[in-house]
């Protein structure tokens, strides 16, 4: 029951309902983000090009940027795999500042 002197709701909590509403009608599984939009759970690409990365440890955050640019935030499983990449690679390009342990804090 809705009292006369709540306020309305806002609009991102409008887009949630209607994005699960969505979601039941349809049948589907989705992640949203803590807006209310939807964002891309396949995290496997993401986990695949880090774990690539062969010469330089700072370019693991670069494959997480270029996976949060294609709206897919990283889960831990992503930040498992860019830790354990980081430690593993010794060296980082002559430009970027501070050492492994930097570069894990960066995450």
């Amino acid at each position: 029951q809705v009292h006369r002197d709540s306020p309305p709701p806002s609009s991102a909590m409008q887009r949630v309902g209607r994005s699960a509403a969505r979601g039941m009608r349809v049948g589907l599984r989705f992640k949203t983000d803590i807006f209310g939009y939807e964002v891309d759970a396949n995290t496997k690409p993401t986990i695949e090009a880090i774990k690539a990365i062969k010469e330089q440890f700072d370019n693991v955050g670069e494959a997480i940027v270029a996976a949060q640019q294609k709206n897919c935030p990283p889960d831990p499983e992503v930040y498992e795999a860019a830790l354990q990449k980081i430690s593993e690679l010794p060296t980082k390009s002559a430009e970027v500042p501070g050492d492994q342990f930097t570069a894990m804090l960066d995450l």
